[in-house]
């Protein structure tokens, strides 16, 4: 139950503070969920990674104009059609591994 309530938590609030604030508004937002949520560090960053993933994925697949494409192509010398699962993925390990490190602060009982 706090699997899916986290990722809910971090997937909607991605997607909606990702429009009125900067990219890296996901690292603050996993780390508090993930340090709430109490989960072990492997289920953080799973968590984290997917819900990030999944939403950068679809922002960038609907409503990028090209933009992303044009510009994470250029700098990592790649191909318009793998350019989205790329920087999907990297917005899902900055997440991921803030996620770890938020469910790594909880103390040690």
């Amino acid at each position: 139950m706090k699997l899916s309530y986290s990722f809910l938590i971090i997937a909607a609030l991605s997607l909606l503070l990702f429009i009125y604030l900067p990219w890296w508004i996901i690292a603050p937002i996993s780390l508090i969920v993930c340090y709430y949520a109490q989960l072990s560090w492997a289920k953080s960053f799973l968590i984290a990674f997917i819900a990030v993933y999944l939403v950068w994925l679809g922002s960038i697949l609907f409503f990028d104009k090209g933009s992303i494409r044009t510009i994470v192509g250029a700098l990592f010398s790649m191909s318009a059609q793998i350019t989205p699962y790329f920087a999907a993925a990297l917005g899902g390990l900055l997440a991921g591994l803030f996620g770890a490190a938020g469910s790594l602060l909880k103390p040690k009982a």
